[in-house]
């Protein structure tokens, strides 16, 4: 599916493979209630801290997996079906409300 959305909106296929990369396998771990997710959740996701902070890394993936379908959504709609300084501006919003947790990185 990324294939062909790449094919028609580039920006689009980039966020939304952004997202699959960042929530994919952890989110599907947990859904299946396995063992490997709880030990994933609680000591790999984030470099075996304490549970506080694996779930605020687990909520902080969240938050830039919303924030790049809200960017790759608008970039859809701008690119195949109605090309607007709205769509654009809040594509543009939804990545700048990720900017501040990339900059907590550095």
């Amino acid at each position: 599916m990324i294939i062909d959305l790449n094919s028609k909106a580039p920006t689009a296929g980039i966020m939304f493979s952004g997202v699959e990369g960042v929530i994919y396998d952890i989110s599907s771990e947990i859904i299946h209630g396995s063992y490997y997710s709880f030990d994933l959740f609680n000591k790999i996701q984030n470099g075996g801290t304490d549970h506080k902070d694996n779930i605020i890394a687990h909520y902080d993936s969240v938050y830039i997996s919303i924030c790049c379908s809200i960017a790759g959504f608008c970039s859809v709609i701008n690119e195949t079906i109605c090309p607007a300084d709205q769509i654009k501006a809040l594509s543009e919003l939804a990545l700048d409300a990720v900017k501040p947790l990339a900059l907590d990185l550095e």
